[in-house]
Protein backbone atom coordinates (compact mmCIF):
# COMPACT_ATOMS: atom_id res chain seq x y z
CA UNK A 1 0.00 0.00 0.00
CA UNK A 2 1.47 3.17 -1.15
CA UNK A 3 1.67 6.09 1.40
CA UNK A 4 1.80 9.03 -0.94
CA UNK A 5 -0.62 9.28 -3.23
CA UNK A 6 -0.76 11.63 -6.65
CA UNK A 7 -2.98 12.10 -8.90
CA UNK A 8 -2.19 9.10 -11.15
CA UNK A 9 -3.40 7.09 -7.71
CA UNK A 10 -6.83 8.78 -7.77
CA UNK A 11 -7.82 9.26 -11.24
CA UNK A 12 -8.92 4.88 -11.59
CA UNK A 13 -11.07 5.53 -8.49
CA UNK A 14 -13.00 8.24 -9.47
CA UNK A 15 -14.37 6.16 -12.50
CA UNK A 16 -15.94 4.40 -9.76
CA UNK A 17 -18.57 7.48 -9.52
CA UNK A 18 -18.25 7.68 -13.58
CA UNK A 19 -15.88 10.77 -13.00
CA UNK A 20 -13.00 9.84 -16.03
CA UNK A 21 -10.42 12.50 -17.40
CA UNK A 22 -11.78 14.30 -20.77
CA UNK A 23 -9.50 16.98 -22.01
CA UNK A 24 -8.85 19.72 -18.93
CA UNK A 25 -12.38 19.36 -17.18
CA UNK A 26 -10.73 17.24 -14.53
CA UNK A 27 -8.54 18.90 -11.70
CA UNK A 28 -7.50 17.10 -8.31
CA UNK A 29 -5.97 19.10 -5.83
CA UNK A 30 -4.85 17.25 -2.29
CA UNK A 31 -6.11 18.98 0.86
CA UNK A 32 -4.95 18.77 4.21
CA UNK A 33 -6.92 15.81 6.11
CA UNK A 34 -5.92 17.05 9.65
CA UNK A 35 -4.83 14.70 12.70
CA UNK A 36 -7.71 12.41 12.25
CA UNK A 37 -5.87 10.13 9.68
CA UNK A 38 -7.92 10.87 7.00
CA UNK A 39 -6.96 11.71 3.15
CA UNK A 40 -8.79 14.46 1.00
CA UNK A 41 -8.89 15.73 -2.47
CA UNK A 42 -10.54 18.47 -3.73
CA UNK A 43 -12.02 17.20 -7.37
CA UNK A 44 -13.11 19.36 -10.32
CA UNK A 45 -15.03 18.03 -13.25
CA UNK A 46 -17.31 19.41 -15.94
CA UNK A 47 -17.95 22.31 -13.63
CA UNK A 48 -18.96 20.54 -10.23
CA UNK A 49 -16.51 20.63 -7.49
CA UNK A 50 -16.53 17.60 -5.32
CA UNK A 51 -14.53 16.14 -2.06
CA UNK A 52 -12.73 13.07 -2.63
CA UNK A 53 -12.19 11.57 0.80
CA UNK A 54 -10.16 8.38 1.27
CA UNK A 55 -10.79 7.08 5.27
CA UNK A 56 -8.21 5.71 7.75
CA UNK A 57 -7.79 1.86 7.93
CA UNK A 58 -10.44 0.30 10.43
CA UNK A 59 -12.72 3.75 10.89
CA UNK A 60 -15.58 3.86 10.39
CA UNK A 61 -16.66 0.46 9.51
CA UNK A 62 -18.79 -0.53 6.96
CA UNK A 63 -21.95 -0.96 8.65
CA UNK A 64 -21.20 2.33 10.22
CA UNK A 65 -20.45 4.31 7.69
CA UNK A 66 -23.45 3.51 5.65
CA UNK A 67 -25.59 4.69 8.35
CA UNK A 68 -23.92 7.74 8.58
CA UNK A 69 -24.66 8.46 4.96
CA UNK A 70 -28.30 7.60 5.86
CA UNK A 71 -28.13 10.40 8.34
CA UNK A 72 -26.64 13.03 6.06
CA UNK A 73 -28.74 12.30 3.55
CA UNK A 74 -31.80 12.12 6.04
CA UNK A 75 -30.67 15.97 7.34
CA UNK A 76 -29.98 16.44 3.33
CA UNK A 77 -34.04 15.79 2.69
CA UNK A 78 -35.13 17.61 6.11
CA UNK A 79 -33.27 20.75 4.17
CA UNK A 80 -30.30 21.69 6.12
CA UNK A 81 -28.20 21.80 3.00
CA UNK A 82 -24.72 22.81 4.76
CA UNK A 83 -23.87 18.79 4.80
CA UNK A 84 -21.66 16.86 2.60
CA UNK A 85 -24.23 14.56 0.69
CA UNK A 86 -22.78 11.10 -0.52
CA UNK A 87 -22.74 10.54 -4.22
CA UNK A 88 -23.60 7.46 -5.16
CA UNK A 89 -21.21 4.72 -7.12
CA UNK A 90 -22.29 3.31 -10.64
CA UNK A 91 -22.94 0.30 -8.71
CA UNK A 92 -25.31 2.23 -6.23
CA UNK A 93 -23.27 2.18 -3.34
CA UNK A 94 -22.06 5.07 -1.35
CA UNK A 95 -18.65 4.61 -1.04
CA UNK A 96 -15.96 2.21 -2.30
CA UNK A 97 -13.50 0.09 -0.43
CA UNK A 98 -9.69 0.34 -2.14
CA UNK A 99 -6.51 -0.85 -0.31
CA UNK A 100 -7.77 -1.48 3.31
CA UNK A 101 -9.39 2.22 3.27
CA UNK A 102 -12.92 3.13 2.56
CA UNK A 103 -13.51 6.07 -0.13
CA UNK A 104 -16.43 8.54 -0.19
CA UNK A 105 -16.88 11.26 -2.91
CA UNK A 106 -18.99 13.56 -1.71
CA UNK A 107 -20.28 17.23 -2.80
CA UNK A 108 -17.92 20.29 -2.01
CA UNK A 109 -19.01 22.37 0.35
CA UNK A 110 -17.59 26.46 0.14
CA UNK A 111 -16.38 28.29 2.71
CA UNK A 112 -13.25 28.60 5.08
CA UNK A 113 -13.15 26.62 8.75
CA UNK A 114 -14.51 28.47 11.54
CA UNK A 115 -10.86 30.03 13.65
CA UNK A 116 -11.48 30.36 17.82
CA UNK A 117 -8.72 33.45 17.37
CA UNK A 118 -10.02 35.09 13.83
CA UNK A 119 -13.53 34.92 14.36
CA UNK A 120 -16.37 36.94 15.48
CA UNK A 121 -18.88 36.59 17.91
CA UNK A 122 -21.33 36.78 14.55
CA UNK A 123 -19.92 33.60 13.17
CA UNK A 124 -19.47 31.95 16.24
CA UNK A 125 -23.44 32.22 16.98
CA UNK A 126 -24.15 31.75 13.44
CA UNK A 127 -22.33 28.00 14.21
CA UNK A 128 -24.41 27.29 17.26
CA UNK A 129 -27.69 28.25 15.74
CA UNK A 130 -26.34 25.72 12.79
CA UNK A 131 -25.82 23.26 14.85
CA UNK A 132 -29.12 23.52 16.55
CA UNK A 133 -30.90 23.49 12.78
CA UNK A 134 -28.59 19.78 12.43
CA UNK A 135 -29.50 18.86 16.05
CA UNK A 136 -33.48 19.13 14.91
CA UNK A 137 -32.95 17.84 11.27
CA UNK A 138 -31.17 14.55 12.78
CA UNK A 139 -33.64 13.80 15.71
CA UNK A 140 -35.82 12.18 13.17
CA UNK A 141 -33.19 9.59 11.71
CA UNK A 142 -34.37 6.04 12.23
CA UNK A 143 -30.71 4.42 12.26
CA UNK A 144 -32.86 1.58 12.42
CA UNK A 145 -30.99 0.00 15.82
CA UNK A 146 -33.92 0.53 17.75
CA UNK A 147 -31.60 2.59 20.16
CA UNK A 148 -33.85 3.94 23.22
CA UNK A 149 -34.60 7.61 22.84
CA UNK A 150 -33.43 8.44 26.85
CA UNK A 151 -31.18 6.84 28.51
CA UNK A 152 -27.98 7.92 30.63
CA UNK A 153 -25.72 9.72 27.73
CA UNK A 154 -23.28 7.72 26.48
CA UNK A 155 -21.04 10.60 26.23
CA UNK A 156 -21.06 10.99 29.59
CA UNK A 157 -20.73 7.32 30.62
CA UNK A 158 -17.41 6.91 28.96
CA UNK A 159 -16.10 9.97 30.39
CA UNK A 160 -17.16 8.80 33.83
CA UNK A 161 -15.23 5.38 33.37
CA UNK A 162 -11.64 7.61 31.41
CA UNK A 163 -11.96 9.60 34.63
CA UNK A 164 -12.51 6.35 36.95
CA UNK A 165 -9.52 4.95 35.87
CA UNK A 166 -7.12 7.85 35.91
CA UNK A 167 -7.74 7.80 39.76
CA UNK A 168 -7.50 4.39 40.02
CA UNK A 169 -3.77 4.45 38.39
CA UNK A 170 -3.56 5.24 34.87
CA UNK A 171 -3.14 8.75 35.57
CA UNK A 172 0.33 7.81 37.70
CA UNK A 173 1.67 5.76 35.08
CA UNK A 174 0.98 8.73 32.49
CA UNK A 175 3.22 10.60 34.82
CA UNK A 176 5.92 7.96 35.20
CA UNK A 177 5.89 8.26 31.68
CA UNK A 178 6.39 11.45 30.96
CA UNK A 179 9.40 11.69 33.42
CA UNK A 180 10.77 8.85 31.36
CA UNK A 181 11.00 11.33 28.52
CA UNK A 182 14.20 13.29 27.46
CA UNK A 183 14.11 16.86 28.92
CA UNK A 184 12.27 19.07 26.89
CA UNK A 185 9.98 21.91 26.57
CA UNK A 186 7.10 19.15 25.34
CA UNK A 187 7.21 17.45 28.32
CA UNK A 188 7.44 19.96 30.53
CA UNK A 189 4.15 20.87 28.90
CA UNK A 190 2.95 17.49 29.46
CA UNK A 191 3.67 17.05 33.47
CA UNK A 192 1.88 20.25 34.05
CA UNK A 193 -1.18 19.10 32.24
CA UNK A 194 -0.80 16.12 34.53
CA UNK A 195 -0.85 18.30 37.61
CA UNK A 196 -3.62 19.77 37.03
CA UNK A 197 -5.77 17.13 35.84
CA UNK A 198 -4.63 15.52 39.37
CA UNK A 199 -5.65 18.35 41.26
CA UNK A 200 -9.21 18.69 39.17
CA UNK A 201 -9.75 15.16 38.53
CA UNK A 202 -11.99 13.89 41.65
CA UNK A 203 -14.21 17.22 41.64
CA UNK A 204 -15.33 16.18 38.14
CA UNK A 205 -15.56 12.60 38.65
CA UNK A 206 -17.97 13.39 40.78
CA UNK A 207 -19.50 16.09 38.92
CA UNK A 208 -20.01 13.65 35.48
CA UNK A 209 -21.15 10.67 37.72
CA UNK A 210 -24.24 12.63 38.71
CA UNK A 211 -24.80 13.53 35.13
CA UNK A 212 -24.20 10.41 34.10
CA UNK A 213 -27.06 9.46 36.19
CA UNK A 214 -29.71 11.63 34.89
CA UNK A 215 -32.13 9.97 31.57
CA UNK A 216 -31.56 12.50 28.76
CA UNK A 217 -33.09 12.85 25.12
CA UNK A 218 -30.72 10.55 22.77
CA UNK A 219 -30.24 11.28 19.20
CA UNK A 220 -27.52 11.38 16.20
CA UNK A 221 -24.98 13.66 16.81
CA UNK A 222 -21.79 14.75 15.84
CA UNK A 223 -19.81 14.23 18.40
CA UNK A 224 -16.80 16.06 16.99
CA UNK A 225 -17.70 19.17 16.10
CA UNK A 226 -15.16 21.66 17.22
CA UNK A 227 -14.52 24.87 14.77
CA UNK A 228 -12.50 23.51 12.29
CA UNK A 229 -15.24 21.58 11.05
CA UNK A 230 -17.43 24.62 10.75
CA UNK A 231 -17.12 26.18 7.12
CA UNK A 232 -18.38 29.40 7.46
CA UNK A 233 -18.09 32.33 4.89
CA UNK A 234 -18.73 36.14 6.06
CA UNK A 235 -21.20 35.85 8.71
CA UNK A 236 -22.86 32.69 7.54
CA UNK A 237 -22.55 28.72 8.01
CA UNK A 238 -21.83 27.38 4.25
CA UNK A 239 -20.93 23.79 5.43
CA UNK A 240 -20.58 21.28 8.66
CA UNK A 241 -18.18 18.66 7.80
CA UNK A 242 -16.30 15.68 9.09
CA UNK A 243 -19.01 12.85 10.37
CA UNK A 244 -16.44 10.42 11.26
CA UNK A 245 -17.88 10.11 14.83
CA UNK A 246 -21.22 10.48 14.34
CA UNK A 247 -23.25 8.09 16.93
CA UNK A 248 -26.16 8.17 19.14
CA UNK A 249 -25.64 10.27 22.40
CA UNK A 250 -26.86 13.57 24.02
CA UNK A 251 -26.89 17.06 22.00
CA UNK A 252 -25.28 18.28 25.11
CA UNK A 253 -21.87 16.24 24.08
CA UNK A 254 -22.22 18.58 20.47
CA UNK A 255 -22.61 21.78 22.14
CA UNK A 256 -19.91 21.08 24.92
CA UNK A 257 -17.13 20.36 22.22
CA UNK A 258 -17.95 23.58 20.11
CA UNK A 259 -18.25 25.57 22.82
CA UNK A 260 -15.21 24.33 24.17
CA UNK A 261 -13.29 25.39 21.41
CA UNK A 262 -13.84 29.09 21.56
CA UNK A 263 -11.74 30.94 23.83
CA UNK A 264 -14.58 33.50 25.20
CA UNK A 265 -15.26 34.41 27.87
CA UNK A 266 -18.49 32.89 30.21
CA UNK A 267 -20.81 35.29 29.23
CA UNK A 268 -20.22 34.74 26.09
CA UNK A 269 -21.15 31.12 26.33
CA UNK A 270 -23.99 31.78 27.86
CA UNK A 271 -25.28 33.75 24.92
CA UNK A 272 -24.38 31.29 22.31
CA UNK A 273 -25.99 28.75 23.98
CA UNK A 274 -28.63 30.80 24.48
CA UNK A 275 -28.67 31.48 20.45
CA UNK A 276 -28.63 28.17 20.65
CA UNK A 277 -31.38 27.65 22.71
CA UNK A 278 -34.14 29.80 20.74
CA UNK A 279 -34.12 27.17 17.77
CA UNK A 280 -33.61 23.87 19.98
CA UNK A 281 -34.59 24.51 23.42
CA UNK A 282 -32.60 22.94 26.05
CA UNK A 283 -33.95 21.30 29.27
CA UNK A 284 -32.28 22.34 32.75
CA UNK A 285 -30.97 18.82 33.26
CA UNK A 286 -28.96 19.07 29.31
CA UNK A 287 -28.24 22.36 30.58
CA UNK A 288 -25.83 20.55 33.02
CA UNK A 289 -24.82 18.07 31.02
CA UNK A 290 -23.21 20.52 29.19
CA UNK A 291 -20.69 21.50 31.53
CA UNK A 292 -19.93 17.95 32.90
CA UNK A 293 -19.17 17.21 28.92
CA UNK A 294 -16.84 19.94 28.87
CA UNK A 295 -14.59 19.15 31.89
CA UNK A 296 -14.95 15.62 31.75
CA UNK A 297 -14.23 16.00 28.15
CA UNK A 298 -10.98 18.30 28.38
CA UNK A 299 -9.33 15.98 31.11
CA UNK A 300 -10.51 12.53 28.68
CA UNK A 301 -8.90 14.67 25.93
CA UNK A 302 -5.62 15.60 27.53
CA UNK A 303 -4.76 12.61 29.27
CA UNK A 304 -5.63 10.42 25.74
CA UNK A 305 -2.85 13.16 24.02
CA UNK A 306 0.07 12.53 26.77
CA UNK A 307 -0.86 8.43 26.15
CA UNK A 308 -0.79 8.49 22.57
CA UNK A 309 2.60 10.50 22.58
CA UNK A 310 4.64 8.89 25.74
CA UNK A 311 2.52 5.54 26.16
CA UNK A 312 1.36 4.34 22.02
CA UNK A 313 3.54 6.61 20.58
CA UNK A 314 1.07 6.95 17.68
CA UNK A 315 1.16 10.73 16.81
CA UNK A 316 4.29 12.39 15.79
CA UNK A 317 5.52 15.32 17.61
CA UNK A 318 4.94 18.13 14.49
CA UNK A 319 4.32 21.65 15.26
CA UNK A 320 0.48 21.01 15.26
CA UNK A 321 0.86 18.89 18.45
CA UNK A 322 2.58 21.08 20.23
CA UNK A 323 -0.05 23.72 19.90
CA UNK A 324 -3.02 21.28 20.77
CA UNK A 325 -0.78 20.43 23.60
CA UNK A 326 -0.16 23.81 24.86
CA UNK A 327 -4.42 25.08 24.07
CA UNK A 328 -5.00 22.07 26.57
CA UNK A 329 -2.56 23.49 28.85
CA UNK A 330 -4.27 26.96 28.79
CA UNK A 331 -7.58 25.38 29.10
CA UNK A 332 -7.17 23.18 32.31
CA UNK A 333 -5.11 26.14 33.69
CA UNK A 334 -8.66 27.93 33.52
CA UNK A 335 -11.41 27.93 36.07
CA UNK A 336 -14.07 25.68 35.25
CA UNK A 337 -16.20 26.25 38.10
CA UNK A 338 -19.13 27.98 35.97
CA UNK A 339 -19.93 24.80 33.60
CA UNK A 340 -21.53 23.25 36.76
CA UNK A 341 -22.33 26.17 39.02
CA UNK A 342 -24.05 28.23 36.56
CA UNK A 343 -25.32 25.72 34.51
CA UNK A 344 -29.19 26.91 35.04
CA UNK A 345 -28.72 30.72 34.23
CA UNK A 346 -27.88 29.64 30.49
Amino acid sequence: MKKHLDEDDVIPLLSHWGITPAGDSLEIRAISGGLSGAKIWSISHAGRQFCLRRWPPNHPAPDHLRTIHRAIKHVWQAGLRIVPIPQKTLRGDSFITHEGHLWELSLWLSGEPLSNRNSNSQQRRAAFEALAEFHLAANSFDSGENKSQFGPPPGLLLRQKILANLLQGNLAELSQAVQLEPPSHIRETMAQMLRMIEKALPETLAAVEKCSRVSLPLQWCLRDVHPGNILITGKNVTGIIDFGATSFDSIAGDLARLIGGFDCEPIERQELLKAYGKIRPLTVEERRAVGAYLVGGLISSAANWVRWLVVERSIPLANTTQARLAELARQLGQPSSWEMEDAERF
